[in-house]
């Protein structure tokens, strides 16, 4: 998501505004008897937009920085009031001489609102809140618009480092997708934008209406022909310079999805034909011709000489060859995944299983606090949390709570057969414990007799 500080916005048309919003503010402080070395501080929703002192006609104290969103608040405050949603305070030292909160006028002894009552309507405020509506200069959209170019160019690298297999994860490519999805949003967001500030500037052609108040007519006037020039100036420029370029990003985003989009589908293509390759050992019925079948509800299953192949029930091939068709619905990937939870909660299982037999029978390091055990299939592993089963040529088994796809049969076989004894073992200790704990029972009610 591209954030205020990337962009380095370059603020002039509102900053120009501000400027003399807070000129109008000091007069009016000058008018209440305020001296020029007084302080003046203004913020909003607690924000500091302006800290200076009255007789700071070059308002240094201005942050090329600030955000667009509190100057068209502070405008609201003063010239429409009842309009803003927040909060605005204006303080003279530590003294606060005007305060607006959620289109109230709590207080304001510079007399801001008044003097806007006196000399202006409902229409003549509404439109000049207009002219300070969010609006951007060509430069502004330009250096929004090369900032998310420079980070779709970064998202690509990310995209290509992804390439291999290996190094794709369901945490990286969850992200992955997450962070293109979000440049889609923020490019939504900018053609909005684009369209908004179009719009705005077309409506900054129109005149305000008249404005009785001279001592209000120059500031006014003087924001009117700003808007006016902006809008001459950037209206075509906006279309003939800012356009092309967002739609290149535009092109390099759609793209970058198509090729998110085809890295998703094939890792959760594997994803899919490793569970189901497992599910089959571990399941399904070994046929004459030496492949493996098994049938749910929703699929056929079917291994043979090492390929997966899923079939809905009315025969269309789902996967085969480690790629879902692209006429699967999500509905039926969905269910595919489902294997995947099981094939993990027979892992866990298989993974208990090795912590009990470990916990009785293994033998432990004395360096690092591992136990470990030989047996006549597998040599087994324990570092912590973490089980490792290795076969007799040191060939990974299961690992980080993953069996290998390369499992035979018998392999899993043999972990099943693991499985029903260290149960049978765990359910004879519980009954020991049992046996021992009624013998202390009777015992100690020999001892009472």
């Amino acid at each position: 998501m591209i954030e205020s500080s990337d962009a380095e916005k370059i603020q002039n048309d509102y900053l120009d505004i501000l400027e003399k919003s807070i000129k109008f503010i000091y007069d009016k402080a000058k008018e209440r008897g305020a001296k020029p070395s007084n302080q003046i501080s203004i913020t909003v929703d607690n924000k500091n937009v302006y800290r200076g002192v009255i007789k700071d006609e070059k308002f240094q104290g201005i942050s090329p920085f600030v955000d667009r969103d509190l100057v068209d608040k502070l405008n609201k405050a003063i010239f429409n009031p009842q309009s803003l949603k927040g909060k605005v305070s204006i303080k003279i030292g530590r003294e606060e001489v005007f305060c607006v909160k959620d289109g109230v006028v709590v207080k304001d002894k510079l007399g801001l609102s008044q003097s806007l009552s006196q000399s202006q309507n409902s229409e003549s405020q509404n439109n000049v809140s207009v002219s300070s509506e969010r609006t951007y200069s060509l430069e502004e959209l330009q250096k929004q618009i090369d900032v998310l170019q420079k980070k779709v160019q970064e998202q690509q690298k990310l995209v290509d480092s992804l390439k291999d297999p290996q190094s794709q994860t369901e945490e990286s490519i969850a992200k992955l997708t997450q962070q293109v999805n979000e440049l889609f949003k923020f490019l939504e967001k900018q053609q909005k934008l684009i369209e908004n500030t179009q719009q705005a500037l077309v409506r900054a052609n129109r005149s305000l209406p008249p404005i009785q108040n001279a001592k209000l007519q120059n500031f006014v006037g003087a924001v009117e022909n700003q808007a006016k020039q902006i809008a001459q100036n950037l209206y075509k420029s906006v279309k003939d310079a800012v356009m092309p370029k967002y739609n290149q990003v535009k092109n390099e985003i759609v793209g970058m999805k198509a090729q998110v989009e085809k890295r998703v589908n094939d890792f959760k293509s594997r994803i899919i034909e490793r569970s189901v390759n497992t599910l089959l050992k571990w399941l399904g019925t070994k046929q004459p011709d030496g492949s493996f079948s098994f049938k749910s509800d929703n699929f056929d299953f079917q291994q043979i000489e090492g390929q997966v192949i899923v079939r809905a029930k009315n025969g269309d091939v789902i996967l085969e060859n480690g790629t879902l068709s692209p006429n699967t619905s999500e509905q039926q990937i969905k269910t595919l995944e489902n294997v995947k939870e099981v094939v993990d909660e027979n892992t866990k299982s298989i993974e208990q299983s090795v912590k009990i037999l470990l916990k009785s029978f293994g033998t432990k390091n004395d360096r690092d606090g591992s136990l470990s055990f030989k047996s006549e299939n597998f040599y087994f592993q324990q570092t912590d949390e973490d089980v490792v089963i290795l076969d007799n040529n040191g060939s990974v088994v299961l690992e980080k709570g993953v069996l290998s796809p390369n499992v035979s049969e018998q392999q899993m076989e043999a972990m099943d057969k693991l499985q029903q004894s260290m149960s049978e073992y765990e359910n004879l200790e519980q009954q020991e414990l049992e046996l021992k704990k009624q013998e202390s029972e009777l015992l100690s009610r020999s001892l009472r007799a």
